[in-house]
């Protein structure tokens, strides 16, 4: 680095720091609200012919920050992900200042056997005594991973000759992240082939009616190979029941992949790691370190309880000049990915582990899971909101309701009229969805930021507003 760009960096870092500062600041707005038209009118964003001097450098990231929603704000309930952590965004500014590829132990020595660390932590949560993994590049990543490998151990052919006459057909839960019909399409199985196992009144995939699917597939001729269940659904934070589904994959023979992008974290918890009860007995399973955890994006995993199929599912190529037989083979992780270059996000996540230890974990989820409760509470005893689903985790979801007749339809645009007055303020970040024909607010608890006061003013601020809006 020439001596010239040292400025530049430092005054960045000030600008970062302040920015992080900024964040816990509950009287600033979360974001300046535009719309994509007026927000293309607002920022100078042409690429130039000639070069920018440091000082517009700087007032370009200065606009970054200023229009960019601030998701490590305590207000910020809106996504899976949300909050900070100083260690690990330490981690991420190393990571990029190193800037290499986690595809060899030649070029990543560190960054290696730190991912393998946290994969054998991960693994050891699970329950799975001597299993295997790979730091992915997002949860649905992890989930395509998931099922290739289950595809693989089923048709290992398939991976040199493609798809010859089988009929593979796999099952998810109808509250399933869409990332399974990615998944799907992308490795040319066909969305016709993915059944939607309807859910119970809990929306948790239903045993009863996923036997009865697949004792139809077969009885057509069909070959079941897989069952992909859910550990902590997007909106209702449902958990399918892991323990009967594993049953039944054992007897049709069929490998168990788990999506536990955002309930995972569960696992940490002696309080409340029964809600992934029998995930010891999967296949694989997905994690998001990124979500629940606030490590930065992305921080994924893909985890096996049994070695040695995802390096065969996924190897193929680069070994003149990468991957070469040498005395740390074992550990050119790039044999176990679909990418050929990797992003280091081991340190992050390992610094962040560091900070808090398995305990701060453990803390955290407690914490959060009272938080919930408080939050349902409050809804329940409110004579102007109604809790629309029973939680078993950190969603909650529900509406303001008036004292007055309102039509679904009516609720539903008095609801998301609350939720647009909020983001226009920068006031709160929340979101919405429809379960079973009903609109609902869907409120997250995943900031690590978040305090039993911040929803106190969260649900006095939509009260407040629904008064309004409904006079």
């Amino acid at each position: 680095m020439n001596a010239n760009e040292t400025p530049l960096l430092q005054q960045t870092a000030a600008l970062l720091t302040e920015y992080l500062d900024e964040c816990q600041q509950t009287d600033r707005s979360i974001s300046e609200y535009h719309s994509a038209a007026e927000l293309s009118e607002i920022l100078a964003l042409n690429l130039p012919e000639d070069a920018c001097d440091e000082a517009q450098i700087l007032d370009d990231i200065r606009q970054f920050l200023q229009y960019s929603v601030r998701t490590s704000h305590p207000h910020f309930m809106k996504q899976l992900y949300a909050g900070s952590t100083a260690a690990a965004i330490a981690g991420d500014w190393v990571s990029s200042v190193t800037n290499t590829a986690a595809h060899t132990f030649q070029v990543a020595p560190v960054a290696t056997l730190m991912e393998q660390q946290l994969i054998d932590g991960l693994n050891q949560l699970l329950g799975f005594d001597d299993g295997d993994g790979i730091m992915a590049s997002g949860g649905s990543n992890a989930n395509l991973l998931g099922l290739l490998c289950g595809l693989h151990r089923r048709w290992p052919e398939i991976k040199t000759q493609g798809y010859r006459g089988q009929q593979p057909i796999l099952y998810v839960s109808d509250q399933c992240h869409y990332s399974y019909e990615k998944a799907v399409f992308t490795l040319g199985i066909g969305t016709d082939n993915m059944r939607r196992v309807p859910s119970d009144e809990s929306f948790r995939m239903c045993p009863v009616a996923l036997k009865q699917l697949i004792a139809a597939d077969i009885a057509d001729g069909k070959q079941p190979f897989l069952i992909g269940a859910t550990a902590g659904t997007t909106v209702a934070g449902a958990f399918d029941p892991i323990d009967q589904l594993a049953d039944i994959a054992q007897e049709f023979g069929l490998w168990l992949h788990v999506d536990a992008a955002w309930g995972g974290p569960a696992a940490f918890s002696h309080e409340h790691k029964a809600l992934m009860q029998g995930v010891e007995r999967a296949d694989s399973v997905t994690w998001d370190a990124h979500k629940f955890m606030s490590i930065p994006l992305i921080c994924s995993a893909v985890l096996l309880r049994e070695k040695g199929i995802l390096e065969s599912a996924c190897s193929g190529g680069g070994a003149s000049y990468l991957f070469h037989a040498d005395e740390n083979a074992d550990y050119n992780f790039g044999q176990k990915s679909l990418q050929c270059g990797r992003r280091v996000d081991s340190l992050k996540f390992w610094l962040d582990w560091r900070s808090k230890g398995t305990a701060g974990y453990r803390d955290q989820i407690n914490h959060s899971m009272q938080l919930a409760q408080y939050c349902c509470e409050f809804i329940k005893q409110h004579p102007q909101m109604e809790l629309l689903v029973e939680p078993d985790y950190l969603n909650l979801f529900f509406r303001y309701t008036p004292s007055t007749g309102y039509s679904e339809g009516q609720l539903a645009e008095l609801n998301l009229a609350i939720l647009d007055e909020m983001k226009k303020a920068g006031s709160f970040y929340v979101d919405y969805s429809t379960l079973r024909e009903q609109f609902g607010i869907r409120l997250v608890i995943s900031n690590n930021k978040l305090e039993q006061r911040h929803l106190d003013d969260l649900l006095a601020e939509i009260i407040r507003i629904g008064e309004q809006l409904s006079r």
